[in-house]
């Protein structure tokens, strides 16, 4: 079972990963050119520890004008440089402004990066599964 897993198992979910990260990086791409672009300002940033991780989870409040309108909501992206009252570069979507993404450039490059990885890994590691399988089964 260990040898199945090793073999199939683990380089599925590597492509499968893989193939996720890129269209996270799409995603990010594809909304960038149909969101608004704006800047905003952090009104708070909520870190909580998760145990289960053993890391902390951050929840950063920003605050930004859409067609006259104050909106606040919560961004689902956070780096070590936001601090409270720190004006930021976002997008939002205009039909539904708080659905709000960072306006990283480094974002998209660094998923299609890890994607890219992830999909090589999950196809070595699966051709290297079945070759390791044909030398089990030659006489």
């Amino acid at each position: 079972m260990n040898g199945v897993f090793t073999r199939f198992v683990m380089p599925i979910l590597f492509f499968a990963a893989g193939c996720f990260t890129i269209f996270t990086g799409i995603t990010n791409i594809r909304n960038r050119a149909v969101f608004t672009e704006t800047t905003g300002v952090i009104t708070h940033i909520e870190e909580t520890y998760d145990s289960a991780t053993e890391d902390y989870d951050y929840k950063v409040s920003v605050k930004f004008n859409a067609d006259g309108r104050e909106i606040e909501t919560v961004m689902g992206e956070y780096n070590a440089s936001m601090y409270e009252g720190k004006e930021i570069n976002i997008y939002y979507n205009p039909d539904d402004p708080t659905k709000i993404i960072a306006s990283s450039k480094a974002f998209p490059i660094v998923m299609f990066s890890l994607g890219t990885i992830g999909i090589l890994a999950g196809i070595t590691s699966f051709f290297r599964g079945l070759k390791g399988l044909s030398h089990q089964t030659a006489p």
